[in-house]
């Protein structure tokens, strides 16, 4: 039902905040900041402010700046003392870059201090940069950068605060700003096809004017869209509530970091505290105290352990009236175990509507041009309706036929997969498509293929002799004897000849004869009687768990070999000397 092109780059997936407000702590002391941000909070918009004092001569941190980058709105609180910290105009250098390069708008408040002495440095910003002239004598380009932000900002509409109108110009901010969001959230981003009525129907599930609890679910398989509509919707609805937060990746971010982090971050996003988890009870408390009494919007993403559900949300008395969880994730019976109100499904798409989006994709029309229309429908046919799919496919034939590393660049651009220096994780979607693609190689003859996984098609090719020039890796990883068993019983012992050894089998001394170019071998509890005659000299990876012989063949020259595993064999080390 959702059609996600080019989701990463949209304004809805960008925004993490409403709003940056930038100002001068010292300034600020009266109270103005803290009456506009609680104004803006009480009015849902989404609002970060630093509450961190940071040193004189301390330079911005990768936080603030990520902030910046991640907020629609910027408010600038232009103060007497605003130039005097080079924090400031750094966060105001890289707000100004945000309004030339993300289409970010900024509303500058005048407090105490005249447009024109910002715009021209006089006045108390005259004596800042007097001294800033002198400390930056080797760097004067950065000085007349924070010159040219300053001069920029004092151009733009915004308020000029003088005595007894604080509460008017609050007012008048927070409607403004309110109007905007309201504008902004109800387009809909570029890339997406479908994606208002499938908006539609997640927030009526919301009941938004309702006054109880309630838990949604968005359940669909990997690559739907669940993600994207789920941020869409959050958009949408966001400004009714008192708190909201949009944790992304659950299950990729607890398994690297736990669920303390995310912890920090759901409070951070709700309450605007940076709070000390101990560890994840200390967590549970904190959440389920602090947020018992606020109506907030809470959306976690990609979900698949229940525990994570517990622990990040618990249940539904565990936020004020009128809060609303959403949860996007495979498994229905995680949300059955929390006792979702409701469950969102969302489904593939049409062949039409896959069309369109294969067609904004790769060809940036709503139609396929028509030397390219018949192979768009196989691509179609074959993503059987999943948008990921199509993407992934789109970036596949764009790059076919470039070097591995280019398409392994544009993966990870496409957050597709992982990688770190000896390994490679990628979404089951991704890596369906691929053993699709090479079963495509031979469908008849699995010893034609370059890669074999399949316990059969491995089985058939070792013991029939069926393996060519073809094979480059061979993988069959078999379960331990407790797992064996279980399969064996949920399967049935007609399938798997009535016990365990199923799983074992003699491989025919020729088998790998013909493999001259098998790169990669993990093969466990596979027994040659009577010895291995060859074995290819590309061999980088030989993994063989019982290996029965006790020598490699004699003509195996292992050059090219980067890790030998060979656990619980015979091989006799004296004979390899």
């Amino acid at each position: 039902m959702l059609r996600t092109q080019e989701a990463s780059s949209s304004s809805t997936a960008r925004w993490k905040y409403d709003v940056f407000v930038s100002f001068r702590r010292e300034d600020a002391r009266n109270g103005f900041t803290d009456r506009l941000y609680y104004a803006l909070k009480f009015k849902g918009i989404v609002t970060f402010r630093d509450e961190e004092k940071l040193e004189r001569g301390k330079s911005i941190s990768p936080e603030i700046l990520k902030a910046i980058e991640e907020s629609r709105f910027a408010i600038v609180i232009l103060s007497r003392n605003y130039a005097s910290s080079t924090r400031c105009l750094d966060e105001l250098v890289k707000i100004i870059e945000g309004k030339k390069e993300m289409e970010r708008t900024i509303f500058p408040i005048f407090y105490d201090v005249n447009p024109s002495d910002v715009r021209k440095q006089t006045g108390t910003f005259a004596q800042a940069f007097a001294e800033y002239e002198d400390h930056f004598k080797d760097n004067t380009k950065k000085v007349q950068t924070w010159r040219s932000a300053l001069r920029e900002v004092s151009n733009l509409k915004g308020w000029h605060l003088q005595d007894g109108d604080e509460a008017r110009i609050i007012e008048y901010i927070v409607r403004e700003l309110s109007q905007k969001l309201s504008y902004a959230v109800s387009e809909v981003p570029k890339g997406l096809v479908g994606i208002i009525s499938a908006a539609e129907k997640l927030e009526s599930c919301l009941a938004i004017g309702s006054n109880d609890v309630r838990i949604i679910g968005v359940c669909g398989m990997g690559g739907m869209g669940k993600t994207t509509l789920a941020r869409v919707v959050f958009q949408m609805v966001s400004k009714e509530f008192e708190g909201c937060c949009f944790l992304p990746n659950v299950m990729e971010v607890s398994r690297k970091d736990g669920l303390v982090p995310l912890q920090q971050q759901l409070i951070l996003q709700l309450l605007n505290e940076r709070m000390s988890i101990q560890d994840v009870q200390d967590g549970v408390f904190m959440i389920k105290n602090r947020l018992c009494h606020k109506r907030i919007l809470l959306v976690l993403d990609d979900v698949d352990q229940l525990d994570h559900l517990e622990k990040l949300v618990g249940k539904h008395n565990w936020f004020g009236l009128g809060s609303r969880v959403i949860i996007t994730t495979r498994d229905k019976h995680l949300l059955r175990s929390v006792k979702a109100d409701e469950i969102y499904e969302v489904e593939g798409l049409n062949f039409d509507e896959a069309l369109h989006l294969l067609s904004l994709k790769a060809f940036k029309k709503d139609h396929p041009p028509k030397d390219y229309l018949e192979l768009s429908k196989d691509v179609v046919h074959y993503s059987n309706g999943l948008p990921l799919v199509i993407e992934i496919l789109v970036q596949m034939l764009d790059y076919l036929g470039l070097y591995p590393d280019v398409g392994l660049r544009v993966l990870l651009d496409k957050s597709l997969i992982q990688m770190n220096d000896t390994r490679v994780w990628m979404l089951d979607i991704l890596q369906g498509i691929g053993r699709n693609i090479v079963y495509e190689e031979c469908p008849k003859e699995p010893g034609k293929r370059s890669r074999l996984w399949l316990f059969n098609d491995i089985k058939h090719v070792l013991t029939k002799n069926t393996g060519t020039e073809a094979i480059q890796v061979i993988v069959l990883k078999l379960p331990e004897p407790k797992e064996a068993t279980e399969a064996i019983q949920a399967i049935g012992p007609d399938v798997f000849g009535g016990n365990e050894a199923y799983w074992n089998f003699e491989a025919c001394p020729e088998a790998f004869s013909k493999m001259c170019n098998l790169r990669y071998l993990i093969i466990n509890d596979v027994h040659i009687p009577n010895g291995l005659n060859y074995l290819s000299n590309e061999l980088r990876y030989l993994e063989w768990r019982g290996y029965s012989s006790k020598c490699l063949p004699s003509s195996f020259q292992p050059k090219e070999l980067v890790e030998l595993k060979l656990r619980f064999s015979k091989i006799d080390l004296s004979l390899e000397r």
